[in-house]
């Protein structure tokens, strides 16, 4: 067999589908590595402390991540995830290691598990930057994903008795068009350095280290019918949410026709008529939170808004505003929200979605509404 279809055979991703590592900016200092790909047994790869394909077996323990991303309630959270069978891993050196741990995930939402391992002999300086991203494998309209949302972040950070430092991250990304059909890719493109109160960085390291998954995990989304009608109170895009007034707020008719829900994520879904579709392409609905059967309400702390003339103020659910006072936390908060839409065409109504992910597992049994721009949705 020739090398290039051993690889692909072995991996499942083929080379089109991981981009090249971003270009340097000019004038900017870097170490550049070459790429390369490395087919060996599994067992030689794991002695080496180069993998490239395994065949992984579930399901996975991923207590510790889980504990570290969500607390100590995680059960149903358990039961999501997996580790997919062939994971392609692609290096341009050994300064930098990506190990997959795990993934989990429903039908919008997707969760990588992975350790960044960078070598002791990567000197980092107090400051840095880990350039990291998850997202699908080409490009997102190439896999029936037209709008998504990433982001990632350190669950810990830890030394190495060689000298190594290991970081172990959860990273997440949403889609309003359904996630399980797509592979993805884990992408690490250097390190980049930006010293107290420089206009400019400066790529410590550069280079391209991936690896490239399929989804497998047991997807527990409820779809649950709506049809509710009202006005959504929304704002500019445009502006941040301590530029907001009571000016600046439009109201837009919608029609929220769809919640999906699961332990990890809680999407509503709505429709605006073409008469109101340019109103709803302007502006997003202002604040989204979830209300539980106790009468707890989950929300997040930049849905607060600002007036100019009563200072700090919430939306409430009925729709009026007070003076935001100090709130208890609750068990669960609202870390992400990634929201959007779009028109199949000139004549089509709008159809906009958002997805909130939260700090703790979401029970969803005790869920009896969300509301979105000021409008409740019951659920229960």
């Amino acid at each position: 067999m020739k090398r290039e279809n051993m690889e692909n055979a072995l991996t499942g991703v083929k080379d089109m589908y991981i981009q090249e590592a971003a270009q340097t900016g000019e004038g900017k200092k870097h170490t550049r590595l070459r790429k390369k790909w490395i087919v060996i047994p599994v067992a030689a790869a794991m002695m080496a402390g180069m993998m490239l394909t395994v065949n992984a077996i579930a399901p996975v323990d991923l207590g510790f991540y889980l504990k570290a991303a969500y607390g100590d309630s995680y059960a149903m959270l358990d039961e999501m995830t997996a580790m997919p069978d062939n994971v392609a891993y692609r290096s341009s050196g050994e300064e930098i290691t990506l190990e997959l741990k795990g993934i989990m995930g429903d039908s919008q939402t997707v969760v990588a598990f992975v350790d960044v391992t960078v070598a002791a002999d990567v000197s980092l300086p107090e400051h840095y930057i880990l350039d990291m991203k998850l997202e699908p494998t080409g490009l997102p309209w190439e896999k029936g994903l037209s709008s998504y949302g990433s982001a990632w972040g350190d669950l810990d950070r830890r030394a190495n008795p060689d000298g190594s430092t290991t970081f172990s991250c959860k990273m997440t990304i949403r889609s309003r068009d359904g996630v399980m059909a797509s592979k993805y890719a884990v992408k690490c493109s250097g390190i980049r350095v930006r010293e107290e109160n420089a206009e400019t960085e400066t790529m410590l390291l550069e280079g391209e280290w991936n690896l490239a998954f399929g989804l497998n995990y047991k997807d527990l989304t409820q779809v649950i019918a709506a049809d509710t009608s009202g006005e959504l109170m929304s704002c500019s895009q445009m502006l941040l949410p301590e530029e907001i007034t009571e000016a600046d707020l439009v109201s837009v008719p919608a029609q929220v026709y769809e919640v999906r829900m699961s332990p990890l994520s809680l999407g509503v879904y709505w429709m605006v008529d073409t008469e109101h579709k340019n109103l709803a392409m302007e502006n997003s609905p202002l604040g989204c939170t979830v209300t539980l059967r106790d009468g707890t309400v989950i929300t997040k702390e930049q849905d607060i808004l600002y007036d100019a003339v009563h200072g700090l103020i919430k939306l409430e659910q009925d729709g009026t505003w007070r003076p935001a006072g100090e709130e208890e936390k609750t068990a669960v908060s609202i870390t992400g929200r990634n929201e959007g839409g779009r028109a199949e065409g000139h004549e089509a109504p709008y159809y906009g979605h958002c997805i909130l992910t939260f700090d703790a597992e979401l029970p969803v049994d005790e869920v009896e509404s969300v509301t979105i721009g000021g409008l409740v949705v019951p659920l229960g």
